[in-house]
């Protein structure tokens, strides 16, 4: 399948069903989507979740039974594949997986996974009589998946002398792309000489990192300094940081 670009919804001929009572009814609108899980550039941080959209179509539903559809529009000759589908990549290897007769999925992702998912969503057509196509609506996006980390700061001692080796020191912390966190640096005397805001997000190990200086931008002396990381009101990691000159 080729690759779809962007959210598009596609209108083909206006789609005939049978409503309550016998009646027909015209639906000309495509399938809606309401909301995206993980949304667009989300940071997810397990290896094991579901994923997919909540969509509705308000007048003739949205067609699940892909078999079935299958048979009906082939004779149509729509062009397209029909029915509801959903289907995925990991690291831009082209799309792979797909499930059919569905609006999510779930898969195991390895760490630093960038996973495109596309639905395809279709209207429900209850008139066997009726020879339209039916509306369809293609979305994709995209979320990521990050290593899940431990407590850990690496290299310990740093030099910070700029010599382009071991010149800061990388903070990680458990939720580390997906919470926001705060890094506290102290001094022996507990006086407060950096502090590190982390947003969540795929900066978020770079934004991790000392270089040995304080807040106005100074070298720190040679020494020991503890350190706390903080988010949402909980220490999620404590300890020591050697700075060497």
């Amino acid at each position: 399948m080729g690759r779809f670009k962007g959210i598009l919804g596609v209108l083909f001929c206006a789609v005939v069903y049978a409503g309550a009572g016998g009646l027909f009814v015209v639906d000309n609108q495509p399938p809606r989507i309401l909301d995206l899980y993980p949304p667009q550039d989300t940071v997810v941080a397990l290896p094991h979740f579901s994923f997919g959209v909540d969509a509705a179509d308000y007048e003739s539903g949205i067609w699940l039974d892909y078999d079935q559809s299958l048979g009906m529009w082939g004779a149509a000759e729509c062009g397209f594949i029909p029915a509801t589908y959903i289907t995925w990549s990991v690291n831009n290897r082209g799309f792979s997986d797909t499930v059919y007769g569905a609006l999510s999925a779930e898969a195991d992702f390895p760490p630093d996974a960038v996973v495109d998912v596309c639905v395809h969503i279709v209207d429900r057509i209850l008139n066997y009589r009726c020879s339209c196509c039916p509306n369809y609506t293609d979305t994709c996006w995209t979320f990521y998946v990050m290593r899940y980390e431990m407590c850990s700061r690496q290299p310990n001692p740093f030099t910070p002398n700029g010599d382009g080796v071991n010149d800061y020191c990388q903070f990680v912390f458990p939720g580390l792309g997906v919470r926001d966190a705060t890094i506290k640096i102290y001094d022996v005397r507990n006086v407060l000489v950096r502090t590190l805001e982390v947003a969540r997000g795929r900066k978020a190990k770079e934004d991790s990192r000392w270089d040995g200086r304080d807040n106005a931008g100074n070298p720190v002396p040679q020494g020991v300094y503890p350190y706390v990381i903080e988010s949402e009101g909980e220490i999620l990691c404590d300890g020591t940081v050697t700075v060497s000159r």
